[in-house]
Protein backbone atom coordinates (compact mmCIF):
# COMPACT_ATOMS: atom_id res chain seq x y z
CA UNK A 1 0.00 0.00 0.00
CA UNK A 2 1.58 3.02 -0.98
CA UNK A 3 0.36 6.76 -0.89
CA UNK A 4 1.79 9.75 -2.87
CA UNK A 5 4.15 12.01 -0.62
CA UNK A 6 2.19 15.60 0.33
CA UNK A 7 4.09 18.56 0.89
CA UNK A 8 2.83 20.66 4.06
CA UNK A 9 3.30 22.74 7.00
CA UNK A 10 3.26 21.83 10.38
CA UNK A 11 4.72 22.60 13.78
CA UNK A 12 8.14 22.01 15.55
CA UNK A 13 6.82 22.31 19.26
CA UNK A 14 4.60 19.43 18.73
CA UNK A 15 7.15 16.93 17.63
CA UNK A 16 9.68 17.74 20.52
CA UNK A 17 6.74 16.45 22.85
CA UNK A 18 9.27 13.22 23.68
CA UNK A 19 11.07 15.68 25.40
CA UNK A 20 8.85 17.27 28.01
CA UNK A 21 5.71 19.08 28.69
CA UNK A 22 6.62 22.15 28.76
CA UNK A 23 6.77 25.52 27.28
CA UNK A 24 8.90 25.92 24.35
CA UNK A 25 10.16 29.20 22.80
CA UNK A 26 8.58 30.27 19.26
CA UNK A 27 5.43 28.28 20.32
CA UNK A 28 3.28 31.59 19.34
CA UNK A 29 5.84 33.60 16.87
CA UNK A 30 3.75 31.72 13.28
CA UNK A 31 7.64 31.49 12.02
CA UNK A 32 9.63 29.25 10.10
CA UNK A 33 12.11 27.45 12.16
CA UNK A 34 15.56 28.42 11.57
CA UNK A 35 16.94 25.79 9.08
CA UNK A 36 13.51 25.13 8.10
CA UNK A 37 13.74 22.54 4.78
CA UNK A 38 17.86 21.98 4.65
CA UNK A 39 18.64 18.46 4.59
CA UNK A 40 21.62 16.52 6.20
CA UNK A 41 24.47 13.84 5.13
CA UNK A 42 24.52 9.99 6.68
CA UNK A 43 24.81 10.85 10.59
CA UNK A 44 24.28 14.29 10.31
CA UNK A 45 21.13 17.45 10.68
CA UNK A 46 20.02 20.29 8.86
CA UNK A 47 20.55 23.28 9.72
CA UNK A 48 23.81 25.19 10.88
CA UNK A 49 24.76 23.67 14.26
CA UNK A 50 22.00 21.80 14.95
CA UNK A 51 23.04 18.23 16.05
CA UNK A 52 19.64 16.69 16.58
CA UNK A 53 17.33 17.93 13.96
CA UNK A 54 13.36 17.97 15.49
CA UNK A 55 11.71 16.32 12.53
CA UNK A 56 8.40 18.27 11.24
CA UNK A 57 4.82 16.53 11.26
CA UNK A 58 3.54 16.88 8.42
CA UNK A 59 0.73 18.42 9.40
CA UNK A 60 -1.23 21.37 8.27
CA UNK A 61 -4.63 21.42 8.73
CA UNK A 62 -6.09 23.53 12.42
CA UNK A 63 -8.55 22.38 14.78
CA UNK A 64 -10.62 22.83 17.50
CA UNK A 65 -11.67 20.43 20.52
CA UNK A 66 -13.10 18.45 17.89
CA UNK A 67 -14.13 19.93 13.97
CA UNK A 68 -11.53 20.93 11.38
CA UNK A 69 -11.43 24.81 11.49
CA UNK A 70 -9.58 27.70 9.43
CA UNK A 71 -6.65 28.33 11.04
CA UNK A 72 -6.95 31.09 13.85
CA UNK A 73 -4.39 34.23 13.52
CA UNK A 74 -2.92 35.70 17.09
CA UNK A 75 -5.05 36.70 19.90
CA UNK A 76 -8.13 33.93 18.30
CA UNK A 77 -8.65 30.71 20.56
CA UNK A 78 -6.75 27.48 19.32
CA UNK A 79 -4.44 30.04 17.52
CA UNK A 80 -0.41 28.41 17.70
CA UNK A 81 -1.07 24.56 16.96
CA UNK A 82 0.51 22.62 14.65
CA UNK A 83 -0.38 23.53 11.41
CA UNK A 84 1.25 26.72 11.90
CA UNK A 85 4.43 26.10 12.35
CA UNK A 86 6.94 24.74 9.95
CA UNK A 87 10.17 23.07 11.05
CA UNK A 88 12.69 20.64 9.14
CA UNK A 89 10.40 19.19 6.58
CA UNK A 90 9.66 15.26 6.02
CA UNK A 91 12.66 14.23 3.17
CA UNK A 92 13.49 11.26 2.38
CA UNK A 93 15.17 8.88 -0.36
CA UNK A 94 14.45 5.60 -1.83
CA UNK A 95 17.43 3.95 -2.45
CA UNK A 96 16.03 1.06 -4.08
CA UNK A 97 17.56 -1.95 -2.80
CA UNK A 98 15.24 -1.62 0.42
CA UNK A 99 16.36 0.73 2.35
CA UNK A 100 15.06 4.54 2.98
CA UNK A 101 17.34 7.61 3.44
CA UNK A 102 15.74 10.06 6.19
CA UNK A 103 17.48 13.10 4.49
CA UNK A 104 17.04 15.40 7.85
CA UNK A 105 18.54 12.88 10.51
CA UNK A 106 20.88 10.98 8.26
CA UNK A 107 19.08 7.61 9.57
CA UNK A 108 19.14 4.71 6.78
CA UNK A 109 15.93 2.66 7.83
CA UNK A 110 14.67 -0.74 6.06
CA UNK A 111 11.98 -0.25 4.13
CA UNK A 112 10.04 -2.88 5.32
CA UNK A 113 9.18 -3.96 8.88
CA UNK A 114 9.91 -7.59 10.10
CA UNK A 115 7.28 -10.28 8.59
CA UNK A 116 7.29 -11.72 11.58
CA UNK A 117 6.06 -10.74 15.30
CA UNK A 118 8.92 -11.37 17.63
CA UNK A 119 9.45 -10.89 21.40
CA UNK A 120 11.32 -7.86 22.20
CA UNK A 121 14.39 -9.37 23.23
CA UNK A 122 14.74 -11.39 19.94
CA UNK A 123 14.69 -7.85 17.77
CA UNK A 124 18.17 -7.07 18.89
CA UNK A 125 19.23 -10.17 17.25
CA UNK A 126 16.68 -9.94 14.06
CA UNK A 127 18.39 -6.39 13.31
CA UNK A 128 21.70 -7.73 13.41
CA UNK A 129 21.41 -10.58 11.07
CA UNK A 130 20.06 -8.46 8.75
CA UNK A 131 22.22 -7.51 5.63
CA UNK A 132 19.47 -5.51 3.51
CA UNK A 133 21.27 -3.05 1.10
CA UNK A 134 24.59 -4.28 1.85
CA UNK A 135 24.10 -2.59 5.34
CA UNK A 136 25.39 -4.79 8.01
CA UNK A 137 25.07 -2.49 11.14
CA UNK A 138 21.76 -2.86 11.43
CA UNK A 139 20.10 -2.22 14.91
CA UNK A 140 16.35 -1.59 17.00
CA UNK A 141 16.00 2.29 16.69
CA UNK A 142 15.17 4.44 19.88
CA UNK A 143 12.09 5.93 20.41
CA UNK A 144 12.57 8.88 19.55
CA UNK A 145 14.33 7.37 16.16
CA UNK A 146 11.06 5.77 15.16
CA UNK A 147 8.67 8.64 16.11
CA UNK A 148 11.18 10.79 13.96
CA UNK A 149 9.88 9.38 10.90
CA UNK A 150 5.58 9.87 12.11
CA UNK A 151 3.45 11.56 9.53
CA UNK A 152 0.57 13.59 10.77
CA UNK A 153 -0.33 14.78 7.49
CA UNK A 154 -3.40 12.01 7.31
CA UNK A 155 -3.13 9.40 9.85
CA UNK A 156 -4.14 5.47 9.70
CA UNK A 157 -1.15 5.41 8.85
CA UNK A 158 0.77 7.93 10.75
CA UNK A 159 3.86 6.84 8.62
CA UNK A 160 4.71 7.67 4.95
CA UNK A 161 3.96 4.93 3.13
CA UNK A 162 5.47 6.14 0.08
CA UNK A 163 8.57 5.40 1.55
CA UNK A 164 8.05 2.74 4.28
CA UNK A 165 6.21 -0.41 3.89
CA UNK A 166 3.80 -1.55 6.83
CA UNK A 167 2.80 -5.50 7.73
CA UNK A 168 -0.81 -6.64 6.68
CA UNK A 169 -3.20 -3.51 5.73
CA UNK A 170 -4.46 -2.06 8.48
CA UNK A 171 -7.53 -4.11 9.77
CA UNK A 172 -5.98 -5.28 12.60
CA UNK A 173 -3.76 -2.04 13.33
CA UNK A 174 -3.90 -1.84 16.83
CA UNK A 175 -1.96 -5.34 17.39
CA UNK A 176 1.09 -3.98 14.50
CA UNK A 177 3.30 -2.62 16.58
CA UNK A 178 7.25 -1.65 16.09
CA UNK A 179 9.32 -2.41 19.15
CA UNK A 180 11.55 0.68 19.83
CA UNK A 181 14.85 -0.09 22.26
CA UNK A 182 13.74 1.45 25.48
CA UNK A 183 13.02 -0.57 28.14
CA UNK A 184 10.05 0.88 30.23
CA UNK A 185 12.02 2.04 33.17
CA UNK A 186 9.07 3.14 35.46
CA UNK A 187 9.26 1.87 39.86
CA UNK A 188 6.11 1.71 41.15
CA UNK A 189 3.59 -0.14 42.03
CA UNK A 190 1.17 0.88 39.48
CA UNK A 191 3.52 0.50 36.46
CA UNK A 192 3.47 -2.20 34.15
CA UNK A 193 6.57 -4.74 34.24
CA UNK A 194 8.85 -5.88 31.61
CA UNK A 195 7.40 -4.12 29.04
CA UNK A 196 9.28 -1.98 26.42
CA UNK A 197 7.88 0.80 24.41
CA UNK A 198 6.59 0.31 21.02
CA UNK A 199 5.38 3.00 18.35
CA UNK A 200 2.09 1.60 16.27
CA UNK A 201 2.26 3.04 12.04
CA UNK A 202 -1.01 2.28 12.29
CA UNK A 203 -2.80 4.14 15.09
CA UNK A 204 -0.08 6.54 16.01
CA UNK A 205 0.36 5.28 19.27
CA UNK A 206 3.15 4.90 21.70
CA UNK A 207 3.07 2.58 24.45
CA UNK A 208 4.89 0.12 26.65
CA UNK A 209 3.58 -3.27 26.16
CA UNK A 210 5.30 -7.13 26.49
CA UNK A 211 3.87 -9.78 24.21
CA UNK A 212 5.27 -10.23 20.00
CA UNK A 213 5.90 -7.08 18.43
CA UNK A 214 7.57 -6.67 14.97
CA UNK A 215 10.57 -4.75 14.13
CA UNK A 216 11.77 -1.72 11.89
CA UNK A 217 15.36 -1.58 11.94
CA UNK A 218 18.05 1.34 11.45
CA UNK A 219 21.38 2.31 10.88
CA UNK A 220 23.30 5.37 11.74
CA UNK A 221 24.60 7.61 14.53
CA UNK A 222 22.03 7.84 17.11
CA UNK A 223 19.47 10.63 16.60
CA UNK A 224 18.03 12.25 19.60
CA UNK A 225 20.79 12.90 22.19
CA UNK A 226 19.85 16.10 23.97
CA UNK A 227 22.26 18.59 25.12
CA UNK A 228 20.60 20.72 28.20
CA UNK A 229 21.89 24.12 29.46
CA UNK A 230 20.27 25.56 32.63
CA UNK A 231 20.42 29.43 31.91
CA UNK A 232 19.46 30.56 35.06
CA UNK A 233 16.49 32.08 34.28
CA UNK A 234 13.64 29.54 34.37
CA UNK A 235 14.59 28.47 30.90
CA UNK A 236 16.65 25.60 29.52
CA UNK A 237 18.28 25.96 26.45
CA UNK A 238 19.25 22.29 24.14
CA UNK A 239 21.71 23.34 22.10
CA UNK A 240 21.33 20.05 20.23
CA UNK A 241 17.77 21.17 18.49
CA UNK A 242 18.44 25.01 19.76
CA UNK A 243 15.07 25.05 21.41
CA UNK A 244 14.63 26.68 24.44
CA UNK A 245 12.29 25.48 26.82
CA UNK A 246 10.54 26.72 30.34
CA UNK A 247 11.75 25.20 33.04
CA UNK A 248 8.59 24.23 34.76
CA UNK A 249 5.50 22.75 33.65
CA UNK A 250 2.44 24.97 34.01
CA UNK A 251 1.54 23.04 37.70
CA UNK A 252 -1.85 22.72 36.84
CA UNK A 253 -3.74 20.66 34.24
CA UNK A 254 -5.87 22.59 31.25
CA UNK A 255 -7.20 21.73 28.29
CA UNK A 256 -5.60 22.33 24.84
CA UNK A 257 -7.24 25.60 24.29
CA UNK A 258 -5.62 26.96 27.49
CA UNK A 259 -2.76 25.34 26.48
CA UNK A 260 -2.36 26.90 23.37
CA UNK A 261 -2.85 30.70 24.93
CA UNK A 262 -0.67 29.52 28.29
CA UNK A 263 0.94 32.83 29.36
CA UNK A 264 4.40 31.37 29.82
CA UNK A 265 4.48 29.93 26.07
CA UNK A 266 3.52 33.50 25.06
CA UNK A 267 6.27 35.29 26.79
CA UNK A 268 8.98 33.19 26.01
Amino acid sequence: MKKERLTMLSKLAASVALSGLAAVSGCSDGVEASGSGGSAGTGGAAGAGIAYAVVDTGQDTCYDNSELIDCPTEGESFFGQDAQYAGYQPSYTDNGDGTVTDNVTGLLWTQDQSDRSMDWSEAPGYCESLAVGGITDWRVPSLKELWSIRDFSEGWPWVDTYYFDLVGDGSEGAQQHTWSSNYYLVDTEEAAENVAFIVNDWTGHIKALDGRRYARCVSGEEYGINDFVDNGDGTISDRATGLIWAQNDSGEAMNWEAALAYDTCQRL
